[in-house]
């Protein structure tokens, strides 16, 4: 539920966005480059891993980079 209730609140701040698809390693949002392993974790779908810069949710999908 914690998860949820911070994607809603990043809905609302963000004209409905929630969760953006990494591109060219950098945060799809914002466009801050993220470090290495934190691109491995987001391609393993290894955690629920957030920009930490702009607090985003972030997933990979290989056809949109």
């Amino acid at each position: 539920s914690r998860f949820l209730a911070n994607y809603n609140r990043l809905r609302e701040a963000r004209d409905g966005l929630g969760i953006m698809n990494i591109l060219s390693n950098a945060c799809g949002a914002c466009y801050t480059q993220l470090p290495k392993q934190t691109v491995i974790e987001i391609k393993e779908s290894a955690n629920i891993i957030t920009c930490p810069s702009c607090s985003i949710y972030l997933f990979f999908d290989e056809e949109l980079d």
